[in-house]
């Protein structure tokens, strides 16, 4: 496993290698899915602030994103993320008036190491992952897309609430999900889970830095 902020890519050219590999893996997974692209548009994934890589013999077999907004502000309301979602979507972040939103994207699952395929099921342990990464960000607020074609929605639900049913988002058939730090649940595979938490520990401190971070600078706010 590894767990990469945004500003450590170019600090280091393991980590630079390591995101190349993993947008590998995210245009070879969707490139017969989004087939409008004929040069994979590569912000998506650099813009992210925490990049997820679960590793097999060294190579990444599993990958997801997360990435930070404040939705109040019109300059986020116009970005891409948003932009591609549809209306009644955009009214109901409006309504909720989410601020330091933290949104889940780009999951992505080499097929070769799907359930069915692989001794561990790649897919449960990124979510466990992402678990762990809500609750140390204390994040209020985590958006995703889940897509209803495969499992995605039937797992992703239990981790959150779907707040709009049948969107259609980037031309596939989704769900949108909300989750919270104080109610996000652990997978139900507890053996897998013990060894993804296991594997997150030496992360967890550059983690909650973060949210120590935005509690600075909150503070620092009211200050001025």
């Amino acid at each position: 496993m590894n767990i990469i902020l945004k500003d450590e890519i170019m600090n280091s050219s393991v980590n630079s290698f390591s995101i190349n590999e993993a947008f590998k893996l995210y245009m070879d997974v969707w490139k017969n899915i989004f087939t409008e692209y004929e040069v994979f548009p590569s912000d998506s994934l650099l813009r992210q602030d925490i990049h997820i890589l679960l590793y097999h013999e060294m190579k990444p077999i599993g990958y997801c994103a997360m990435s930070k907004y404040d939705y109040t502000l019109l300059a986020y309301r116009h970005h891409s993320f948003f932009t591609n979602m549809p209306n009644e979507v955009l009214e109901t972040l409006t309504q909720l008036e989410l601020q330091k939103t933290w949104s889940v994207e780009l999951l992505t699952v080499h097929p070769n190491f799907r359930q069915g395929h692989f001794e561990i099921d790649v897919y449960e342990g990124l979510k466990q992952v992402l678990m762990n990464i809500i609750r140390d960000l204390q994040a209020e607020h985590v958006i995703a897309p889940i897509v209803k074609t495969n499992q995605a929605s039937l797992k992703g639900r239990v981790h959150g609430e779907i707040i709009i049913q049948n969107i259609i988002y980037k031309s596939l058939f989704c769900d949108f999900l909300h989750m919270n730090y104080k109610t996000v649940p652990d997978i139900e595979d507890e053996k897998l889970a013990k060894a993804i938490n296991s594997l997150y520990q030496p992360f967890k401190e550059k983690i909650k830095s973060l949210s120590d971070k935005e509690k600075i600078y909150e503070q620092a706010k009211k200050i001025s």
